[in-house]
C-alpha cells in the first residue's frame, strides 16, 4: 500500500465497519474494501495503487 493512501484507506474501511457505533461483522469487509477502491478511483489514483486490494473469504 502506498503511504499516501493508508490514512484514507483505513478511515473509509473502518468507518464503514463501525458505522452507527455497532460491532463490525465479517460480512461487511468486502463492501468496506469496495468503498475504499471506489474512493481511490474517484480521486484518479493510478490503478497500480488500488488494484492489489482484493477480498478473499467471507
Amino acid at each position: 500500500m502506498n503511504d499516501e493512501d493508508g490514512p484514507l484507506n483505513a478511515e473509509k474501511f473502518y468507518s464503514h465497519l463501525f458505522r452507527g457505533g455497532r460491532q463490525p461483522r465479517a460480512s461487511d469487509t468486502a463492501e468496506a474494501l469496495q468503498l475504499v477502491v471506489t474512493e481511490l478511483k474517484a480521486r484518479n489514483i493510478p490503478y497500480e495503487r488500488w488494484i492489489p486490494f482484493i477480498h478473499m473469504g467471507v
